[in-house]
């Protein structure tokens, strides 16, 4: 019984030392990616193929995905990684809204929304978002940005974040602290459509 155990014990040194070994040239990632043509693509052009295709098939419906997993370097001419996906977010995708075009301001709401971090990448303005939600129904807030047209110039833009929750947060819901959590999102806002043409930057 005790070299059974020996055994299974060096056999199972050996199989992390190999899988640690197998490993050591990956490298991970963590990123927005968008779903094109079979493959993941990055915001910077570096094209992931899926090691499981099976996977593939639940990001297909899907614009833009956050993805974690450990990439290999490949020879192949139609793409430059081997992705190991090892978790993945859907991306909600949204235009901004135009304050111009705005008919009426309380659908926007005003309730407050924390925002983690905020990036800009791909011509999207990209925003990790954390809301206050009811966990009986899973409400959580809809998040907009408002292109502020009246401080806007050529050269500098303005940006509003918008969450309505119908009021359902921390401060307003009359529930007890356990019936509140918290839900996070991430979010692309495209905003190379507001850029004036004619400016060329300093």
């Amino acid at each position: 019984m005790i070299m059974k155990r020996i055994l299974a014990l060096l056999a199972l040194v050996l199989c992390i030392t190999a899988c640690n070994k197998n490993n050591a040239d990956l490298i991970t990632i963590n990123e927005i990616v968008n779903v094109q043509n079979g493959l993941l693509v990055n915001d910077a052009g570096v094209r992931y193929s899926l090691s499981d295709h099976d996977m593939l098939s639940q990001l297909m419906s899907l614009k833009r995905v956050f993805i974690i997993g450990q990439i290999e370097p490949v020879s192949n001419q139609s793409y430059d990684y081997k992705l190991y996906l090892m978790q993945f977010i859907g991306v909600n995708v949204k235009d901004c809204v135009k304050s111009s075009e705005i008919t009426d301001d309380d659908k926007l709401g005003h309730d407050p929304v924390h925002l983690s971090t905020c990036w800009l990448d791909g011509g999207y303005i990209n925003a990790s978002l954390a809301f206050s939600y009811n966990t009986y129904n899973g409400y959580q807030g809809v998040a907009n940005i408002v292109f502020d047209q009246t401080r806007s110039t050529a050269k500098d833009l303005y940006f509003i974040l918008r969450n309505n929750q119908e009021g359902k947060t921390w401060e307003n819901e009359s529930l007890s602290p356990g019936e509140l959590e918290f839900g996070t999102g991430i979010y692309s806002f495209e905003y190379t459509s507001l850029l004036d043409p004619s400016y060329k930057g300093d």
